[in-house]
């Protein structure tokens, strides 16, 4: 390649040569073969259509590389003017002097043109179904046998050897000794008991420890307690942290708010806690991490691999994976690799260099060697406390020893060694709240220098050993892959898929935490749509106030409880909080804290839009929706005379079914055009000591909105003719006297039906049984409940760990049993906006389910209420079986709501290995058909036979799962989870043989944004809003229905601490990450207006307001990049894009 010729180019015009290679064949193969054709028409006149039907094959290749070319040429316009540059110079930030090299950051057009779409179809980019690469996680499941057998000292492994003279003349072994301590924001302790107890011990000790020691270093994750403690510190310690920082003595990995979870968490979520602690690093010490530490979450998920590289941080370090994979990688020595995402195909774009610790755990027993009775006798705080259980106990070094000791250690470092390929080691030291106290950080110092010493001193053992950080690990590691001159052994072998389900020992396998405590990962999907909301209409509102240089003082001052709410939320995605795993005073503190962020989005969203729509502070703006701590949401009652807005925090305009609670049956919408608004309305249900009735005096009014993009409508509520009531019928056994005009069901079943959509129910148990689609085909649909047991004490019968089913660890005791039926009851309500069937089943579950369809839509909506109180180790779960969809053993469900993975069902492996979770959708298809479940809340999700999705609801366990909780889960509520059950056709374009990657259509994105993302329905007095128009919308267009705007946040300024707290004030600036999702190639249909992506995006011509500038930056606003043309914007399937918004 010439020099100066930048590789995307030279791929742009590699395809251009290729194109017109392919041409000139066609050309031609229609020349040469013309008088053969002839000859052959003439001796059969009939073949005509034949000759057409080649012809016609001939015309459509044409027309495809007539596409190739246009988006070639457009790619290439694309880097002509397109390409950002990192404003430090050389795409290296500059990060502190003792930094290592930084991989330069992705651009928009990768090195070499490697894009990660597969090919183009009708102008849209088909993303792809699988990556290259060396180790797939899904083919290694396929290879390995999950057996568990006894590897000696290294119980999970196998016996790891090495020759004394040939590790003399290999390259040095380059050992960094990494101190750390694992904080977890909440678990046994709150987050404010652990600061008090253990967190501010450890900084106290960290600042003074790194001034004493300057060969000492020491790295840190979790900013939830570091900004905390910032906050209590003197300038001059500030400045010595900084200091710290810039050597190289300290390091902040991740700088995420909390460690968060990889299974229960959504995007928005991760993103968002990331986000937090960027922004706090980067205003208060201009600090930008480049490594990744996940050593605690229970499993591990691609999709955080996305966003750390998407954030530009450059290199992992993980933890958590099933034994078994680990002793995989390990043969091969390919525990370090570069982890791919699975629609990259062939593009090393979104690669990451990743390091997996090789055994059982991250503390220091585990962690020097494959030995832990020898390792923890390395670990010197515990010559004052713990102790070892290995009866080998530490010795403190001193010159009698030293020489044994440190050949000991040497040992088990050499031996780790040989796991790996490049003669780098990294040996964490430390462990859970570790260096709390004064005497750890001396004994684990002055020890180490010792041992380090006389190691180093040994010419023969080739070795050079120091205390160092994740950075200096990597540092050594990049520049030894630098210096291989075997062109294959230049970098890391490549590994796509992701890391579930986890086991740590025997057949303890930790899927129960994807379902652990759903009253609160409902609870936390409600808090991630109001900071969402609230992000979002306050950015507009300070944009507006900028643009009319108006800012009030009071909306100013509001930024300090936004701040406050992201900081609630984020928190609770540590990998104790949403996964439903911490002790219950704990849960309570993080609901108390969810709950106040609730009610600080819902004043800043009613603030910012009184605002955006001009009224007066008397209008009282008030969200329809209370919340509670031990309870679930319920709507406020709204009166005649109301008037309310409805708000939209996406970007794509809804027509949909909105529902409010009235007093009277004569109450009805209207807008102010007098325009028909459709409505139904129908009575407030409940049951009260097991009967189905009504609620006296209330009543749904459900009527289709229109609300814009981005944006508000109003609606007003009036008395007038009686808008329609619904139809009702009931089951046998339900009393219908206090229904209006009800009668008894007859025949075998109940449909629900609108246009698109007829839905089958069973007339006795009120049970779906099948769904006819829009194409005319009915497909089989049984739904039913069923509960597990857990399992006794007795491993040799269990075949695993004598451990039982708790808060991490799902252990049942079988086959799940089916819930019974025959009891069931049910009422129908038919309108025509909504037909809904509320089923009451059984009682020891108080199992309530309704299940609605709307007049526009093709999906069914289950909402479940269950409380399992008054049972014992029972675990709940929704069954859907299908015959229609029981041609194979895979299944897709979602990865974080960013991708859907494929799953396979095995026979080796035990029922609780085959749960994965289910942050937010499921699905099953076939070459014809598609069948997902969209969920609002995290729940585990499983396929146990062909053609069957199982979605486990909720779980009450009576003991311990001996992983440290010491409690059961016994602190059930009712909970309610949604769904949307959606069966669609659809055509795959790759075959399902070789897809490691599925995708939802269109439709069931757009159903699922708006299942995490409803409307917010605000009440207001009429006369407030007589000036109002219909409808307000900062945004001239709707988004493509494939670019998600995953946030706009406004920025912070550097925050002030004082005596009487802290303060920020907001930027004139926001971040708009925007979020391209990924569908099957050639999707384009949702309905409405809705237009897919076609390569190119301009910010200006979409919002209204026009921004004094843009820029593009990291996910995380570190890293700001210069663009000739920043208000074009190029997403690619899966994309994450921020650009920041002046205003």
């Amino acid at each position: 390649m010439s020099a100066g010729v930048p590789p995307a180019k030279v791929a742009v015009f590699l395809g251009l040569c290729v194109f017109m290679f392919i041409s000139f064949t066609l050309y031609t193969f229609v020349d040469s073969n013309a008088a053969a054709r002839s000859s052959l028409l003439n001796q059969n006149g009939g073949s005509v259509d034949l000759l057409k039907a080649k012809v016609k094959e001939l015309q459509n290749k044409l027309n495809h590389n007539e596409v190739i070319v246009k988006d070639l040429n457009n790619r290439l316009n694309a880097y002509n003017v397109h390409q950002p540059d990192v404003k430090d110079g050389n795409n290296e930030p500059n990060i502190g002097n003792n930094e290592p090299k930084q991989i330069p950051q992705p651009k928009d057009i990768p090195a070499g043109g490697e894009s990660v779409v597969k090919n183009i179809v009708n102008s849209q980019q088909c993303p792809n179904t699988n990556a290259k690469s060396d180790i797939q996680m899904l083919d290694v499941y396929d290879e390995l046998k999950f057996d568990n057998p006894d590897g000696g000292v290294w119980k999970q492994g196998f016996d790891i050897k090495y020759d004394k003279k040939k590790v003399q003349e290999e390259k040095k072994l380059e050992v960094v000794v990494i101190p750390h301590s694992h904080c977890d924001p909440g678990w046994l302790q709150t987050f404010e008991g652990y600061y008090k107890a253990q967190t501010k011990n450890i900084l106290d000790g960290m600042a003074t420890n790194l001034a004493e020691k300057p060969d000492m270093k020491f790295i840190y994750a979790e900013m939830s307690f570091f900004e905390l403690w910032w906050s209590e510190q003197s300038e001059s310690t500030k400045e010595a942290v900084k200091g710290f920082l810039k050597s190289g003595q300290l390091e902040i990995v991740t700088g995420g708010w909390v460690m968060t979870d990889e299974a229960n968490a959504h995007l928005y979520s991760m993103v968002m806690e990331l986000f937090e602690g960027h922004e706090f690093l980067d205003t208060q010490m201009n600090y930008k991490p480049r490594s990744h530490w996940s050593i605690d979450p229970f499993g591990l998920s691609s999709v955080l691999a996305q966003v750390t590289k998407s954030a530009n941080l450059t290199h992992m370090a993980v933890q958590r994976v099933h034994y078994s994979v680990k002793r995989y990688l390990a043969e091969r020595k390919q525990l370090e690799f570069r982890w791919r995402q699975l629609y990259a195909g062939d593009s090393p774009r979104t690669d990451i260099r990743t390091h997996m610790f090789p055994f059982y755990s991250y503390d220091v027993p585990h962690t020097c060697g494959p030995d832990p009775s020898v390792c923890c006798t390395f670990d010197f705080k515990r010559l004052s406390a713990h102790g070892c259980p290995w009866d080998k106990q530490p010795k403190r070094i001193n010159s009698k020893n030293v020489a044994s000791r440190a050949e000991m250690l040497y040992d088990q470092y050499r031996k780790k060694a040989q796991l790996y390929g490049l003669n780098v080691l990294l040996v964490p030291l430390g462990d859970d709240f570790r260096y709390d106290t004064e005497v750890e950080w001396t004994e684990q110092y002055e020890n180490y220098k010792k041992l380090f010493e006389y190691m180093n001193s040994k010419s023969d053992w080739n070795v050079h050993a120091r205390f160092g950080t994740l950075a200096d690990y990597f540092k050594l590691m990049d520049e030894r892959l630098a210096e291989e001159t075997d062109t294959d052994k230049q970098d890391l072998p490549i590994l796509s898929g992701d890391f579930f389900t986890y086991a740590d020992r025997d057949d303890h396998y930790w899927s129960g935490y994807f379902t652990s405590r759903p009253f609160y990962k409902h609870m936390d999907r409600s808090v991630g749509h109001y900071v969402r909301a609230a992000d979002v209409t306050y950015s507009l509102a300070v944009w507006k106030a900028k643009t009319n240089n108006d800012l009030p003082e009071a909306l100013k001052q509001a930024y300090n409880r936004l701040v406050d709410a992201r900081r609630a939320m984020s928190l609770f995605q540590h990998h104790d909080g949403v996964t439903g795993t911490a002790r219950d005073s704990v849960v309570i503190d993080y609901g108390k804290k969810m709950l106040e962020a609730i009610e600080d989005c819902k004043a800043i969203i009613q603030q910012s839009t009184a605002y955006l729509l001009k009224l007066p502070s008397s209008a009282g703006l008030t969200v329809d929706t209370k919340h509670y701590l031990d309870k679930l949401p319920e709507n406020i009652e709204v009166d005649i005379g109301n008037v309310i807005i409805l708000q939209n925090s996406l970007a794509f305009k809804r027509s949909e079914v909105n529902c409010i609670t009235v007093t009277s049956n004569k109450a009805k919408v209207t807008k102010s055009d007098s325009s028909e608004v459709k409505q139904q309305i129908q009575p407030v249900v409940k049951v009260t000591n097991g009967k189905i009735s009504v609620v006296e005096g209330m009543f749904e009014l459900c009527f289709v909105a229109e609300v814009p993009a981005l944006g508000a409508a109003k609606y007003s509520v009036e008395e007038g003719d009686q808008v329609e009531m619904v139809k009702i019928e009931g089951s046998s056994g339900v009393d219908l006297s206090a229904f209006p005009s009800a009668n008894t069901v007859q025949g075998s079943e109940v449909l629900l039906s609108n246009a698109a959509v007829t839905a089958s129910f069973d007339a006795g148990t009120g049970m779906l049984r099948s769904i006819k689609t829009r194409n005319g085909e009915t497909v089989e649909m049984n739904m039913e409940f069923v509960h597990y047991g857990a399992r006794g004490r007795h491993w040799t019968k269990n075949q695993g760990g004598d451990s039982l089913s708790g808060a991490y660890l799902f252990l049942p005791d079988g086959n799940a049993k089916p819930l019974a039926q025959h009891n069931n009851k049910f009422i129908k309500m038919a309108g025509p906006v909504r037909s809904s069937l509320l089923i009451q089943g059984l009682q020891e579950a108080q199992l309530l389910q309704e299940i609605r369809l709307d007049d526009n839509t093709e999906y069914l909506e289950i909402i479940n209420s269950v409380n399992i109180t008054t049972q014992s180790n029972f675990e709940l779960a929704m069954r859907i079986k299908s015959k229609d969809f029981a041609d194979n053993d895979e299944f897709y469900t979602d990865l974080n709501g960013q991708q859907m993975i494929r799953r396979k069902r095995y026979e080796k492996l035990p029922i609780q290995a085959q749960f994965y979770p289910m942050p937010g959708a499921a699905m099953l298809q076939t070459k014809t058909k598609k069948w997902s479940v969209l969920g609002r809340q995290a729940l585990g999700v499983a396929s146990l036979e062909p053609g069957w999705m199982e979605i486990m609801l909720d779980r009450r366990l009576d003991q311990d799962d001996d992983r440290g909780l010491v409690q059961g889960v016994q602190d059930n509520k009712r909970t309610e989870s949604r769904f949307r059950l959606l069966v669609e056709p659809t055509q795959l374009t790759a075959p399902e043989s070789t897809r490691k990657l599925g995708f939802l259509s269109l439709q069931g994105h757009q159903s699922s944004l708006t299942l995490h993302y409803p409307l917010i329905t605000m009440v207001t007095k009429e006369e407030a809003t007589n000036s109002l128009p219909d409808t307000y919308s900062p945004l001239k267009k709707s988004l493509p229905c494939d670019v998600h705007i995953l946030a706009l946040r406004n920025y912070g300024e550097k925050t002030t601490y004082s005596s009487s707290g802290k303060s920020t004030v907001p930027k004139n600036e926001a971040a708009l990450i925007l979020q391209r999702l990924g569908v099957e190639c050639g999707e384009s249909r949702v309905g409405g207006d809705c237009e897919v992506y076609n390569g190119k995006l301009d910010i200006t011509e979409y919002f209204a307001d026009t921004p004094t500038r843009l820029n593009p930056t990291s996910l995380t606003n570190l890293d700001q990049q210069e663009s000739k043309t920043p208000h074009l914007v190029q997403l690619e399937p899966y994309d994450l894009k921020t650009i920041s918004i002046k205003y």
